[in-house]
């Protein structure tokens, strides 16, 4: 298998659990009344970070240095990772899977209008028609859930839009670290730090008094392994063997898969207004990809120059 394939396939792997893992955790959400989005996302944050640090102390122990001078940014990197994980589990237990997923890709659409605004970056036409195509989508979701189905749950929407915005600052926040250190030691200790936050609001023994079943445990487990540890390699994997386009485009799968598995299995039916919406904010991130295509190829052309 060539190169690039071996890339797609484990991007496409990577979007996979991380589409079916949010239609999962609402899976949980019903299974159980022990478990809410606070505390499978302090157990999730918690479970993958021990997995990581077992792994990496064992294989590749310099992955776990850092700088002491760096440890507040660490912190604050951890801060965002727990954030936006929360207010999309969050929404997840309030709206469609598939509306807080679509709704946390509109993070797509923020880090670009963020690079226009305050890092000056020039505007092509691909990014002005994303801009403009992605809040049209938000718009038109917006007015579907607000005024055509005011009983949907608004705060379920604003866990969605909280979870973009989270996913945003963890973004652009993030490019400093990588600057530095290598994307899975930005990511332990972004699980550490995330960990330890959520520990102030569900404090480890809160959830052993619990008394959690073995099916229970094995929920929570799952989403661990399977929404964090796994599709994070897999997507270090694709990242290295792929192209900026080719990982920028398969992104747009999570939403997709969690929408479909999330009718599948949970029996959750977008409406009309609601599907035009993810169409366009789906076309949104493709125009972003376009204008990131476009300027590759500026690159190399000069540089042939």
């Amino acid at each position: 298998m060539e190169k690039e394939s071996r890339g797609l396939l484990f991007l496409l792997l990577a979007e996979f659990f991380w589409g079916i893992s949010s239609t999962f955790a609402k899976f949980i959400y019903g299974a159980t009344s022990k478990i809410d989005p606070f505390v499978l996302i302090q157990l999730r944050l918690t479970l993958a970070a021990t997995i990581l640090v077992i792994i990496f102390y064992f294989k590749d122990r310099e992955l776990l240095r850092i700088n002491k001078s760096d440890l507040p940014y660490l912190i604050k990197y951890g801060c965002c990772v727990a954030f936006m994980q929360v207010t999309l589990y969050y929404a997840i237990s309030k709206t469609n899977v598939g509306i807080a997923v679509f709704l946390q890709s509109f993070s797509a659409v923020l880090v670009s209008l963020y690079c226009i605004v305050i890092g000056r970056e020039k505007v092509g036409t691909f990014r002005l028609l994303a801009l403009g195509v992605g809040f049209l989508g938000l718009f038109v979701m917006l007015y579907n859930q607000f005024f055509v189905l005011p009983s949907v749950n608004m705060w379920g929407v604003i866990g969605g839009l909280a979870s973009a915005v989270g996913v945003s600052a963890y973004l652009i926040y993030g490019k400093y670290g990588l600057s530095k250190y290598k994307p899975q030691t930005m990511l332990v200790y972004a699980y550490i730090f995330g960990a330890l936050l959520s520990w102030f609001f569900v404090p480890p023994w809160v959830v052993v008094n619990k008394g959690f079943t073995i099916a229970e445990w094995g929920y929570c487990f799952f989403i661990a392994i399977f929404a964090a540890v796994i599709p994070y390699y897999f997507n270090l994997k694709g990242l290295e063997l792929s192209t900026t386009s080719t990982a920028g485009i398969v992104t747009i799968l999570n939403p997709v898969i969690a929408a479909i598995t999330a009718f599948l299995i949970l029996g959750e039916i977008l409406t009309s207004m609601q599907i035009m919406g993810v169409i366009l904010i789906t076309l949104s991130i493709v125009f972003l990809q376009m204008e990131v295509q476009q300027d590759i190829k500026k690159e190399l052309l000069l540089k042939k120059i």
